[in-house]
């Protein structure tokens, strides 16, 4: 698995940070919408909120390079940051 982040914008205009989980063949996993306090986490099986669903279309294209690679560690505590909400 891989990690990454990207610049985001709440459905209000809120600046914040998209995270998400890509397998090895490219695929989204999870997801995570960061804006302020509030956590937006969805898998394919579930989400946090409706208006933060998983992705529909969860094939990650490598070629946007307006976002970084983070680390597993990294990931995982705001996942497990949003699962407590």
């Amino acid at each position: 698995m891989r990690y990454f982040s990207f610049y985001s914008e709440s459905l209000s205009g809120e600046v914040g940070k998209f995270y998400c989980e890509v397998s090895s063949d490219n695929v989204i996993t999870r997801q995570i919408d960061v804006f302020g306090s509030k956590i937006y986490w969805a898998h394919p099986l579930g989400q946090y909120s409706e208006d933060y669903p998983f992705s529909d279309q969860p094939e990650f294209d490598e070629s946007n390079d307006d976002g970084e690679e983070i680390t597993s560690d990294l990931f995982e505590t705001i996942w497990a940051e949003g699962q407590k909400q």
